[in-house]
């Protein structure tokens, strides 16, 4: 069963995002800046209150730089502290991964709860075969962005890959599943559990 979002703050604060007014804060991401407001982005993420730390460089400066990230997945990840939501294409299963492990980075428990329940209802949404591809592609970033004790998009990536583990057989799929079950041995191991105890 899909995990409800929480509920949008009382206030929403996206146009203070959009507009960068009152702005105190830069954030840094490639070739784009984003004007943020200390007061919002970091109440909400220790991460990013700890980057201001005495004597960093951002606290002289006033720009935190994310530029080892993707400047649409930090952009989102902003939105989101502004507004409790982020924006995606329909059923965009690896932005709903990317944002899970942007959530589990900056230590946003609200935001990697949105991405684990949206990224369960969109894969609940692939029906044909040729999408499995999609889904399989995605179990080795879904192991290598989180660590092993959060269990959020590594359960539901189990229980899915169980779900469907006769498609998986077939020879259009076997071999990209077989060099999956190869390369990504947590996943296996969490697999092979799982049907032991499900058979």
């Amino acid at each position: 069963m899909a995990i409800p979002p929480p509920p949008p703050p009382p206030v929403d604060l996206s146009q203070s995002f959009e507009t960068g007014q009152y702005s105190d804060l830069t954030i840094r991401c490639g070739p784009r800046d984003f004007p943020v407001h200390k007061a919002i982005v970091c109440v909400q993420s220790k991460v990013l209150q700890a980057a201001l730390g005495e004597g960093s460089e951002a606290a002289t400066t006033g720009i935190i730089n994310l530029s080892y990230h993707k400047p649409e997945h930090i952009e989102e990840m902003l939105q989101f502290l502004y507004s409790s939501t982020y924006r995606t294409s329909t059923r965009d299963l690896e932005f709903h991964v990317e944002m899970y492990a942007i959530g589990d980075e900056f230590n946003l428990p609200r935001l990697c709860q949105v991405a684990r329940a949206r990224f369960r209802e969109d894969l609940s949404s692939i029906l044909r075969t040729t999408e499995q591809t999609v889904f399989l592609k995605l179990i080795p970033r879904i192991y290598e962005s989180t660590p092993e004790t959060d269990r959020g998009l590594r359960d539901i990536a189990v229980w899915y890959a169980r779900q469907n583990y006769h498609l998986y057989t077939q020879d259009d799929l076997k071999d990209m599943f077989d060099e999956i079950l190869r390369n990504t041995w947590p996943f296996t191991d969490d697999l092979m559990k799982d049907l032991a105890t499900h058979p």
